[in-house]
C-alpha cells in the first residue's frame, strides 16, 4: 500500500508471508521443520516465529473487549459530569 508503485516490495512481502505459512505448516502438520522456504526469502527462524505470533489469531483476551463500566452507570452522563462535551 505504501510502496509508491514498487511492485517488487509487495512481492517480497507476500513471498515472506508464504514462506512463514509453509514453515509453520511443515512444522505442525508434517512434523519436520522445512527451512528451505525461509532460506529462499532470507528469513531466520526467529523472524518467522515473530511474524507468525504477530499475524496469527490473537489470544482470547486480545480478541474481545470487555467493558469495565458497571451496568448501572451511564457513561455519557459520567462523561458530561467530567467536563467533556
Amino acid at each position: 500500500m505504501f510502496t509508491a508503485g514498487d511492485t517488487a516490495a509487495v512481492e517480497n512481502a507476500l513471498k515472506k508471508l508464504i514462506a512463514v505459512r509453509l514453515y509453520q505448516r511443515s512444522r505442525n502438520v508434517v512434523g519436520v521443520e522445512g527451512k528451505t522456504a525461509l532460506e529462499e526469502v532470507g528469513l531466520a527462524e526467529g523472524d518467522a516465529e515473530e511474524m507468525y505470533r504477530l499475524l496469527a489469531i490473537a489470544k482470547l483476551e486480545d480478541r474481545y473487549v470487555v467493558s469495565t463500566t458497571r451496568r448501572m452507570e451511564r457513561p455519557y452522563v459520567k462523561r458530561g459530569v467530567a467536563g467533556y462535551p
